[in-house]
């Protein structure tokens, strides 16, 4: 980024999207929130078959996540991360849970070395 106007540009981009996902997130609270993602669910999942399920559904399939299942379904995020965690988690949630581990690693390994490589590619000493 060679002049002021498009480093400005590229940080307006980035904060857009940031908290333009984030008042989405901030919006949805309370009970009545939850009572009408529950309905709105279920009436979406109504007419649903295998072949037209999102791919979220289908990864879940793919781990072995049966929504008749109380255990492999309904495990919380508590149940994985909190002070207290489970011990008799599923093996899909312990695959998702070394999955974000190993997400949240990749991230700030990347943090760390976007900097550096910018800085040899575009820095003092590129040619």
């Amino acid at each position: 980024m060679r002049n002021l106007r498009n480093i400005a540009l590229a940080g307006a981009t980035a904060v857009a999207l940031t908290f333009g996902g984030t008042s989405v997130a901030v919006a949805a609270d309370g009970d009545m929130a939850t009572k009408q993602n529950q309905s709105s669910t279920q009436d979406s999942n109504k007419g649903s078959s295998k072949e037209g399920a999102s791919w979220q559904h289908k990864f879940g399939r793919a781990l072995g996540i049966d929504p008749k299942d109380e255990k492999t379904y309904k495990v919380k995020g508590q149940d994985m991360w909190g002070v207290k965690k489970a011990e008799d988690l599923p093996d899909s949630a312990k695959t998702l849970y070394g999955l974000t581990i190993a997400l949240g690693v990749f991230a700030g390994l990347t943090a760390l070395a976007a900097p550096i490589y910018n800085f040899f590619k575009f820095g003092p000493f590129a040619n």
